[in-house]
């Protein structure tokens, strides 16, 4: 089975190059290996999403890979830039999705609920610069996924889905009122899923980028209002930011690679937050006083 979704098609305005993303679960996907970035991980009783790229001159194969971890994806929406990075928006059902945060921008490294939205941003070499989970923590049986994904330039990405989240401070989910006459509703309508429709800033992201480092251990775990950062040794700058990417926190910590620190986050709302440092995936930690 291999699908394309209903979004997935995103021509690049610059060479012309063709995206298309969906999920699958063939085994024998011609992965391009030799990338940047790319997974060949396969489950093969759930879906996988994946991601391919044609030449737009002569039509072949640039780019493929899979997305998430073992326990699988759906990607359904696609955008390129003239500049030839390019967005991914989909969803995915377990904690083994490839985050990678990026200071500035919306992180949120741990799943809340059964299942997510997630969105990954590209370099035009096939890099995965940020990723993150984008929901809330629904009922039984609910889901959180980004179903389609455009762009205005190289300052903002729109990705519009659906929530089964009903709007509370206990849930997190990251709604966000804009102000200045944007339209908001924090109101739940009622029934299976409410359509969300959201705006992520980009604006300089791809400057400075940090190439970040893979399969280590998440940084922190919490216990109400501290974080108890697990980190290997040496110096490292912790950060603690809110839902929407904004510098609550920060402290150099010093760790010998057995003990681990701690960080008392007593001093913050209560709310979600996360915690990250350079080369490490952000978790997230809840303040509860």
């Amino acid at each position: 089975m291999d699908i394309v979704s209903v979004n997935a098609l995103a021509i690049a305005p610059g060479n012309q190059d063709i995206y298309f993303c969906g999920s699958t679960r063939s085994t024998d996907l011609p992965i391009s290996t030799d990338a940047p970035y790319y997974s060949d991980t396969v489950n093969p009783v759930a879906n996988n999403g994946w991601i391919t790229q044609f030449d737009g001159n002569d039509y072949g194969l640039k780019y493929m890979t899979l997305t998430g971890g073992p326990s699988g994806s759906d990607m359904y929406g696609i955008v390129a830039l003239a500049d030839n990075h390019f967005f991914v928006a989909g969803g995915a059902g377990s904690n083994d999705f490839p985050i990678v945060p990026l200071e500035g921008l919306y992180n949120a490294g741990t799943m809340l609920g059964e299942h997510d939205a997630v969105v990954m941003a590209f370099t035009p070499e096939h890099q995965l610069v940020w990723s993150t989970y984008f929901g809330g923590e629904e009922a039984v049986n609910g889901s959180d996924a980004l179903v389609c994904i455009s762009a205005l330039g190289n300052e903002r990405i729109y990705v519009g889905g659906a929530t089964s989240v009903v709007y509370s401070i206990n849930n997190f989910y990251p709604l966000t009122n804009k102000g200045g006459g944007a339209w908001w509703d924090e109101a739940y309508g009622g029934g299976v899923s409410d359509a969300v429709v959201g705006e992520f800033c980009i604006g300089g992201i791809w400057s400075g980028i940090v190439e970040q480092v893979h399969g280590q251990s998440r940084p922190a775990t919490t216990t109400l209002n501290e974080a108890r950062l697990l980190l290997p040794a040496g110096r490292y700058l912790v950060r603690v930011l809110d839902a929407t990417g904004r510098l609550c926190m920060q402290k150099q910590v010093i760790s010998d690679g057995v003990t681990p620190n701690t960080l008392d986050l007593a001093a913050l709302q209560p709310g979600s937050y996360w915690v990250c440092t350079e080369n490490n995936k952000a978790h997230r930690v809840f303040v509860i006083h």
